[in-house]
């Protein structure tokens, strides 16, 4: 869309811009180009976005965990009203209503009002308005708007003009001084922000929903500011600032960043005055998603406390992006998921965890040893390995456990671990193991579960409320049945003699040796309901149990392993990682 300032101070018809005509008047182009760029990465949460100093903060609440990360422009603004080099504006939307002042200026060097013009921009305008005057004249004209469709205020004093900034409005300003030669050439125009821009994002793939389905932000009175502006200074008028009463959003005023989906919501707001922010904060309200199952899960009022400084500059663009994350349960120092991971094909965001805890032999949910998609074996080739729980947006977050995440999962009154090897059929359930219940360990009819666990909320539902593992069995289908390692199984066939019986999930850890061969293991967590033996007692039992592998058996770099559900844990080193120039929450899913 070609923008252009136009404007008709004597009639010129069909004048040649920047020659004379017959009464020796010369035409003067202003072609509005557009705002000096401000528009943000939509992934703006990268440490490596150029020109962008990232810091974050962590914080827990209710339900959920955020990441709070502020990245603020390092980039110098553009004083100039003309173009920068290697700078393309954006252009208005068409309707954006803005002013044109032009003024005289004498050989005393004072300026004497001339004209004022409104303006809406227009797809397909024109070449339009030209600025007409003497030759030898000097003319100082200026340039404001609030980039928005609303009708300009007018202005009391045109020798003096002051104008309010407005309330949360975007003010934008140009100004320049010609004076009327022959043979001008058109002038291009950028306008500058004189507001700070902030940008704030609210981001819920965290939470593994497609849909924000209603949310209200609000932000403190007096955090904002605004301040009458002089358009012939330049600057804000001192002694007219004001801070604008608490700044309450809704879900209709935010814009979705990625086209068509519904998890990631931005809004801008705007602040005039330079001063430093200092351990502020803002809230969340009737904040709610859209489930797996159609079902809407909401979430108590939250509130940010932001324990940070920063430095607010006019002409700057600022943002605050808010990562949403399911909150963990905590049993023996390790930071569990509540739900098993699954892989769902056709969404952008396809690792998550169920929303609802509880027992399944979806297919989606099985994965083999160091493998990624369900139904595929791993690679032999540390490179082409992935981690499926750090997959899980934000990238990194969660990792499989190693063996010593479950050390206290299996851990007995006596503090002994158990080790043992997978069973292959566990449809006899008496174990001279039983003997000793696993600490802190009960059983329902079809899961083994952990009660002391920290972290309940009562957003999720009971099931997810407690660190419990769902008898979803296993499949031990091996390199015979499965062909090549890369066809689809049906696990729903293959699990049937452990699916109701035990719980197997895997870690990310190879045995060193098992039986005399060497990296031929992998360790897992094998929990069930065990009959003590020659008794009628039953007990809840974890072990650490070990799987034996097919290690590139079929020549095709592949590892042939059972398939079993993941649960995933908390990455205790994620703060540290996040922080790293090199970061990015999006997951690598190549």
């Amino acid at each position: 869309m070609a923008l252009v300032v136009l404007l008709n101070l004597v009639g010129c018809n069909k004048q040649d811009i920047g020659s004379p005509n017959s009464e020796g008047k010369v035409a003067l182009r202003l072609t509005l180009k557009g705002i000096h760029n401000f528009t943000l990465d939509k992934n703006a949460l990268s440490n490596k976005l150029d020109g962008l100093q990232v810091q974050k903060m962590y914080e827990t609440h209710d339900g959920f965990e955020s990441t709070s990360s502020f990245a603020i422009d390092a980039k110098e603004n553009i004083k100039s009203a003309s173009a920068a080099i290697g700078s393309e504006p954006s252009k208005l939307e068409e309707g954006v209503t803005y002013r044109l002042l032009v003024y005289h200026v004498n050989d005393q060097n004072e300026q004497e009002f001339f004209d004022k013009m409104d303006y809406v921009t227009r797809r397909n305008e024109p070449d339009g308005p030209i600025i007409s005057a003497n030759l030898g004249d000097k003319i100082k004209w200026y340039i404001y708007s609030y980039n928005d469709k609303e009708t300009i205020p007018e202005i009391e004093d045109l020798d003096n003009p002051i104008v309010p900034m407005g309330i949360n409005r975007d003010f934008v300003y140009a100004s320049g001084e010609v004076e009327i030669t022959e043979d001008l050439n058109p002038m291009e125009v950028i306008l500058q922000r004189k507001t700070a821009l902030i940008a704030v994002e609210i981001d819920a793939r965290g939470l593994f929903t497609d849909e924000i389905r209603s949310m209200t932000f609000s932000l403190p009175a007096n955090i904002l500011k605004t301040s009458n502006f002089d358009i012939k200074g330049g600057v804000n008028v001192a002694g007219s600032v004001i801070g604008l009463p608490q700044q309450t959003i809704p879900l209709s005023s935010f814009t979705n960043i990625d086209e068509g989906y519904n998890d990631r919501k931005l809004v801008y707001m705007h602040t005039a005055v330079p001063e430093v922010w200092n351990n502020f904060s803002f809230s969340l309200q009737n904040l709610s998603i859209l489930l797996d199952n159609s079902a809407v899960r909401s979430f108590p009022t939250t509130v940010f406390a932001i324990a940070k400084q920063f430095n607010i500059e006019p002409g700057k663009r600022y943002r605050a992006k808010m990562d949403l994350i399911e909150s963990a349960l905590t049993f023996g120092g390790v930071s569990w998921a509540r739900e098993n991971l699954y892989r769902t094909q056709g969404t952008r965001n396809p690792y998550r965890f169920y929303h609802e805890n509880r027992q399944t032999d979806d297919f989606r949910s099985y994965f083999s040893f160091k493998g990624h998609i369900p139904g595929k074996w791993g690679s032999t080739v540390i490179g082409e390995q992935r981690d499926p729980c750090a997959l899980v947006y934000p990238a990194n977050r969660w990792i499989q456990p190693t063996k010593a995440s479950f050390l206290n999962l299996t851990r007995t009154s006596t503090n002994l671990t158990t080790d043992g090897i997978l069973p292959t059929v566990v449809s006899n359930l008496t174990d001279i193991l039983a003997t000793e219940a696993t600490t802190n360990a009960v059983f329902g009819s079809n899961y083994i579960e952990y009660n002391t666990a920290q972290g309940s909320s009562a957003v999720y539902p009971e099931s997810s409320n407690v660190l419990r593992f769902y008898y979803n069995g296993y499949d031990p289908i091996d390199i015979n049945v499965l062909g090549d390692g890369w066809v689809n199984v049906n696990v729903n066939v293959n699990v049937i003699d452990t699916y109701g019986k035990a719980t197997a999930l895997w870690t990310s850890e190879q045995g060193l040796n098992v039986l005399g061969l060497v990296g031929a293991g992998a360790w897992g967590y094998f929990g069930s309901t065990r009959q003590v033996f020659l008794s009628s007692q039953f007990r809840a039992k974890g072990i650490n149990s070990i799987q034996l592998l097919n290690v590139d058996a079929l020549g095709l770099n592949v590892v042939s392993s059972a398939r079993k559900n993941v649960r995933c844990i908390r990455n205790p080193n994620w703060e540290i990682i996040s922080q790293q120039a090199g970061y990015n929450p999006e997951p690598n899913y190549n």
